[in-house]
């Protein structure tokens, strides 16, 4: 048939089952299926736990297809379908770790150069948690029946002397539990919750429905408009640019009762906000810079130093709403400061005739500081009520969805040859109330995370790495232990289609290995 290009697929497994199935495109839709015939017998997820599946016949089903009707607006459908919990974690690990949420939605969307208009509406796969990331943040999907939103970017006021950003949406949404406990999702139990002392402890066997409702989470049916204005002007010359600007969100819940989460919350929430966003840029070039050896040949240093500051109201506590969308119920008020520089090292490599421009070191160093530390982020005694990142991070381009936390923050990297990159970042946290409990990145008890590594560019289609990683999850092992992991791996390009690649990642807290990927 036309548009059509089918493999099929075989599964099987001595101990766990047989099946087969079909992944490709039909007349244009992108198709992906497989069954199994499960034996009854103890599988191991992904998460290394072991799940005996209640189910005989088991598998899963997505098709998505996408219309285009100019070069601006399309149509995306999404159908999806999971047998149970822990499917896809002994089935489709890969799959599991890297693939977004599934879900069965339409999307219609014309997104022009300055402004872009869509209407979704969308259902989770049947109440099952579809990827690890939703583990790691919140074990429920949203659904929206509709959602109508609009955005426009780039508008001026005044002649050209003010941008302005407009964002606009109204919806229907409920939130929908994934289904099953830790046990029939073949995760181990503080994937989901962590026992808060004043709140009721749960066994692993405890289904997510009861976890969410009990911390004040509702499946009832919301509905929610949303705008938020931002304008800003900037000032330069020569390397210098400052600029200033103010924003305004306003989130009205016109059905519903927020307070059955929070008694915080109203139906009624803004933030206002200013700040500015700073930085110059300093070269200085020295063209008799030669070091063969190193193939270095020319050098110029581009020293870049900024600040970037915000101070935001909001007219409801921070966090006293369950998350719909990050971007609104996630953003808080407060105050802070981000001061750094940026330093970038730049040479010419390649040779007489091939001669081009590369970084051979970048560097940026920085620190935030805001009014409130870390009071907002998530801890291990947190339960299933919602929390920042206990990582703080900055984002300047939306200051009301940082996440909070004084901290040092550094990240390099550096092209030793043409072939060889090394590369590394940490966050330090400074003046932290996080619980004293787990360990730092290299060793460093306030290190948040960090990681080092390298990579090689043997030949044009293959390449190798090596990266260390370590993550503080400020807890007791016992509950919570924090991760030091080495990965490496190497990775081959077949053709401009396809890909394969293989990576084992040790454990070197637990002198084991944790996986193996390969792709």
């Amino acid at each position: 048939p036309p548009q059509t290009d089918l493999d099929l697929v075989e599964e099987a497994a001595t101990n766990w089952g047989v099946g087969g199935g079909r992944r490709g495109t039909r007349y244009g839709t992108r198709v992906d299926m497989l069954g199994i015939y499960d034996f009854g017998n103890a599988e191991q997820t992904s998460a290394g736990q072991f799940v005996t599946a209640s189910d005989t016949f088991r598998g899963y089903a997505r098709a998505e297809r996408t219309f285009e009707f100019s070069e601006t607006a399309k149509l995306d459908l999404r159908g999806s379908y999971v047998s149970d919990a822990s499917f896809l974690q002994t089935w489709r690990q890969a799959e599991f770790a890297t693939d977004p949420q599934r879900e069965t939605s339409a999307y219609l969307v014309d997104a022009g150069d300055r402004s872009e208009v869509s209407l979704l509406l969308a259902v989770p796969t049947n109440g099952v948690i579809t990827n690890s990331s939703q583990l790691a943040s919140r074990p429920y999907q949203v659904r929206k029946y509709p959602e109508f939103a609009y955005k426009r970017w780039g508008d001026t006021l005044f002649g050209d002397s003010i941008a302005w950003q407009q964002e606009y949406s109204a919806n229907l949404m409920a939130i929908e539990y994934g289904s099953g406990s830790a046990t029939s999702t073949g995760v181990i139990p503080n994937a989901i919750y962590l026992n808060n002392p004043t709140q009721p402890s749960y066994s692993p066997g405890t289904v997510i429905e009861t976890i969410y409702q009990d911390a004040g989470y509702r499946d009832d049916t919301y509905a929610r408009l949303y705008t938020r204005q931002e304008l800003s002007t900037t000032f330069g010359a020569g390397g210098l640019k400052f600029t200033p600007f103010t924003s305004g969100t306003a989130v009205g819940y016109v059905d519903g009762n927020p307070g059955d989460y929070d008694a915080a919350a109203d139906r009624f929430r803004a933030i206002l906000a200013a700040g500015f966003r700073s930085s110059a840029d300093v070269m200085t070039s020295f063209a008799r810079f030669e070091v063969p050896t190193l193939d270095l040949h020319r050098l110029r240093h581009v020293l870049t130093p900024y600040v970037n500051t915000w101070a935001g109201w909001n007219t409801v506590q921070d966090l006293a709403y369950a998350v719909y969308d990050q971007e609104i119920e996630g953003a808080t008020g407060g105050a802070a400061v981000q001061a750094g520089v940026r330093q970038r090292l730049q040479t010419m490599r390649g040779g007489p005739g091939n001669w081009q421009s590369v970084d051979w070191v970048t560097l940026d160093l920085g620190v935030m500081w805001n009014d409130s530390g870390d009071d907002l982020a998530r801890t291990y005694e947190s339960g299933a009520r919602y929390g920042q990142s206990p990582f703080p991070q900055y984002f300047a381009w939306r200051p009301e969805l940082s996440q909070w936390g004084r901290n040092a923050f550094a990240a390099f990297t550096m092209a030793a040859s043409s072939t060889l990159t090394f590369r590394g970042n940490l966050t330090y946290l400074l003046d932290s109330s996080l619980p004293d409990l787990g360990d730092g990145a290299f060793g460093l008890q306030n290190a948040a995370r960090g990681s080092f590594g390298a990579s090689m560019q043997h030949a044009p289609d293959v390449s190798t790495f090596l990266e260390y990683r370590g993550i503080n999850n400020f807890a007791p092992d016992a509950d919570y232990i924090s991760d030091s992991l080495l990965a490496g791996g190497v990775n081959y390009r077949i053709s401009k289609t396809y890909s394969a690649s293989f990576v084992p990642t040790y454990d070197l807290k637990e002198n084991d290995f944790r996986l193996f990927t390969m792709n």
